[in-house]
């Protein structure tokens, strides 16, 4: 177990489970997928702070939210700390340790995190005919790149989710159930 599953296997269980859209939109699709990131940055900065933190209750630096906002509007693009750091009017020094000291992740590991997630609604939405399109379309430079960090965030490869063990309508029942098993 890593230390991005370890250190919020405890949290992820007030994340409710639902099942991916089941439009074909593009509309819809991309809505939900920048809903559950914006619920996943919500989830990471209220459950991060331990309770004996001296920031513990206090809202988030508004430069980490204008960061995590600008992340989830732009996670398909290849962008630099440099470029979020930017967008957070401060340098990226600062910004890395601030945005640190506010989440707990680096952001480079968020913005990975973020992909992820989108690559999993992808996938369980079935729009997509291919992994490679998948993570062309969230950000990641090839297959082999979102396979790794898919593997890593949640334990099970993404072909097993989208394929499932039947493929077919049953396969998304089936990606559902492999990512649920890989949290527990």
């Amino acid at each position: 177990m890593n230390t991005m599953q370890s250190a919020s296997a405890g949290r992820d269980a007030a994340i409710p489970e639902t099942a991916a859209p089941s439009g074909t939109g593009g509309a819809s699709s991309r809505f939900y997928v920048e809903s559950w990131a914006g619920i996943v940055a919500l989830h990471l900065l209220r459950n991060r702070r331990a309770p004996g933190d001296a920031g513990a209750g206090k809202p988030p630096p508004r430069a980490v939210m204008k960061a995590l906002v600008f992340m989830q509007g732009n996670y398909a693009r290849a962008i630099t700390v440099r470029d979020i750091a930017a967008a957070a009017h401060l340098s990226p020094f600062h910004f890395s340790r601030r945005f640190k000291r506010a989440t707990g992740f680096t952001p480079h590991r968020y913005l990975i995190h973020v992909r992820v997630n989108a690559a999993r609604c992808l996938l369980m939405s079935g729009r997509y005919r291919s992994l490679a399109e998948i993570a062309g379309a969230v950000g990641f430079a090839d297959q082999s790149h979102l396979a790794r960090h898919f593997k890593r965030a949640f334990g099970v490869a993404p072909g097993r989710v989208s394929r499932g063990p039947g493929g077919g309508e049953a396969a998304g029942r089936t990606g559902q159930r492999l990512l649920r098993a890989a949290r527990e």
